[in-house]
């Protein structure tokens, strides 16, 4: 775990209390940190847990993926219990399920060329369709499909550090469009999002939506220099914590339900026991 910000009290966790008073303790979560692998549903014991410190401080479910690739990993009494979830990176946020706000961005004809000569010239022997996958304000070039499993990705994986395609590709969109954003995301697919339609639109949303928010926000290392990159610049005055799964979250959530009894922040909602997972 590496936290932007360290509370010196260790026995509370990493999360600062000094500079919180008078402010709301929203708790952000990439949706892979809380799943055990990528292809699985959310941890059940810890959606429980999740659903009932939810009672009290607002969560919400943050992924690069499309909205019915994330409500498909949660359970809809967890999704009920959340705030809201924002998908595609951010540009499509939802409660419940309603749509709340899509920032839409309309890829210009250069962008879809330069991909379809890319899917043409790529050697990968077992491409998987759709291999251009569009969103609200996201295209994802997915040459293994939009859902792999492990296999496909270990063959991909093994294939691509021989060839090295990937990384060929990025250096020469950077270069052809700067306007945009390029980067592999754990689905061995290259997401591409115009600069300011990205991540960085989430805070704004919460702080809309939550008076004098403080944006606790957990997510991986990839997630972290990838599509959420441009929300983790904005942490100035929130905090974010780099986890390596659910376990870093439950110890890290023990400290939280720790740090706001002792000084008095919790509610009389119902106690979630953060056990060992």
């Amino acid at each position: 775990m590496h936290p932007f910000s360290i509370n010196t009290d260790k026995s509370l966790g990493p999360v600062p209390f000094g500079s919180s008073r008078g402010m709301t303790d929203v708790y952000l979560f990439d949706l892979d940190c809380l799943a055990h692998s990528q292809d699985r549903s959310v941890d059940r014991e810890l959606a429980d847990a999740l659903g009932v410190w939810a009672q009290s401080h607002p969560c919400y479910i943050m992924s690069s993926r499309h909205y019915s690739g994330v409500v498909s990993r949660l359970s809809e009494e967890f999704q009920a219990q959340l705030s809201g979830v924002f998908a595609s990176s951010g540009t499509d946020f939802w409660v419940g399920d309603n749509s709340e706000n899509q920032a839409e961005h309309v890829f210009c004809d250069e962008v879809y060329e330069f991909l379809s000569q890319v899917v043409r010239k790529c050697a990968y022997p077992d491409k998987v369709p759709p291999l251009i996958d569009c969103g609200p304000g996201s295209m994802r070039l997915c040459l293994i499909g939009r859902n792999p499993t492990a296999a496909q990705r270990q063959a991909f994986h093994a294939f691509d550090a021989e060839h090295r395609d990937m990384r060929r590709i990025q250096d020469e969109f950077r270069l052809r469009f700067p306007e945009y954003r390029i980067f592999e995301d754990r689905s061995c697919g290259l997401l591409i999002e115009r600069v300011s339609v990205d991540s960085s639109l989430i805070a704004g949303e919460i702080n809309m939506r939550h008076r004098n928010a403080r944006i606790i926000a957990f997510a991986g290392e990839a997630e972290i220099e990838g599509y959420a990159a441009p929300l983790w610049q904005q942490f100035a005055s929130h905090t974010g914590i780099a986890v390596s799964g659910p376990s870093d979250v439950w110890q890290l959530l023990r400290y939280e339900q720790r740090r706001h009894e002792e000084h008095g922040t919790g509610t009389k909602a119902p106690r979630p026991q953060f056990e060992e997972a």
